[in-house]
């Protein structure tokens, strides 16, 4: 969708000017999910109304509703996406509700953002993209990692810093930063290696680090590891799916190795169920 009519101008503006646009991850809305009851209540509701009346329904669907909240029309997603539905669907419900164009409730932003954090902590930008276009390869995926500043001081050689140093960080710290090197999923939270380790696991991780150079105008160290990670496509149907990668970079610190400049760490190769990725993560200015 978001490769397709959620790309297109006219739908665009369809969204913002005729109606209230709200997405939800189904992970959300589970047994275990972080939405509240009377959410989880009301996206029921939305979806047993469309099945009684004989509507498209599903776990991925385009519904419209009416502004008392009851539903209007319905799509399954693999329907609206095919060029002109979406559109046509939403004139059709502007026309049939008669509503007036009006300014957009909510300003259009950023839909991934960095997340708070502590004084001193590291925080780094994930982009990753499958090499081929179509489906799940079109658009890129987003992450933010944060590593608080006793983690991210972990991934320096012991001091003092010299030219040549050189050592293996530990498998704890290179895990939190490695773990999520994957492409897109439908599965997309790491953090189901503690719930469910079927659903994403480090298999096997090594990341090395070597000072290139060190003097009063800075220091900095160069990256290089490798990465294997079991990671199911979907959350509820296992698979054999693997990503293995192998990344190279570098770090940036001023002279006296106190504060980091930059980082920056991006694959070389990469695969996953048989199709190559790319990825990349960059610390914040």
């Amino acid at each position: 969708m978001r490769a397709g009519p959620l790309s297109d101008l006219k739908v665009i503006a369809l969204l913002n000017q005729y109606f209230i646009p709200v997405y939800v991850s189904n992970e959300d809305y589970d047994k275990d999910g972080a939405r509240s009851a009377e959410e989880k209540k009301e996206y029921l509701r939305i979806y047993h109304e469309a099945l009684k009346e004989k509507r498209a329904a599903g776990s991925v669907c385009v519904y419209l509703l009416r502004p008392q909240g009851q539903g209007l029309d319905s799509r399954i997603v693999s329907a609206a996406a095919q060029p002109g539905n979406l559109k046509n669907m939403l004139e059709s419900a502007i026309k049939k509700l008669g509503t007036a164009k009006g300014k957009t409730l909510v300003q259009p932003a950023a839909q991934s953002t960095a997340p708070k954090s502590r004084a001193g902590s590291l925080v780094l930008h994930l982009v990753s993209r499958y090499d081929h276009r179509g489906s799940w390869g079109e658009f890129p995926s987003e992450n933010w990692i944060v590593l608080a500043r006793a983690d991210w001081r972990k991934l320096l050689p012991p001091a003092p810093l010299r030219a040549g140093t050189a050592w293996e960080v530990d498998k704890e710290t290179a895990g939190k930063l490695l773990t999520y090197f994957y492409p897109q999923t439908e599965t997309c939270d790491a953090d189901h290696a503690v719930s469910d380790p079927d659903k994403h696991r480090l298999e096997g991780h090594q990341l090395k680090v070597r000072v290139l150079r060190a003097d009063g105008a800075g220091v900095r160290i160069r990256l290089e590891g490798k990465v294997k990670i079991k990671h199911r496509f979907y959350p509820g149907r296992p698979d054999n799916n693997v990503a293995t990668a192998a990344l190279v970079g570098y770090m940036d610190l001023d002279g006296g190795a106190k504060k980091l400049r930059s980082l920056r760490l991006v694959t070389t190769q990469a695969t996953y169920g048989g199709h190559k990725y790319g990825a990349a993560i960059r610390s914040l200015p």
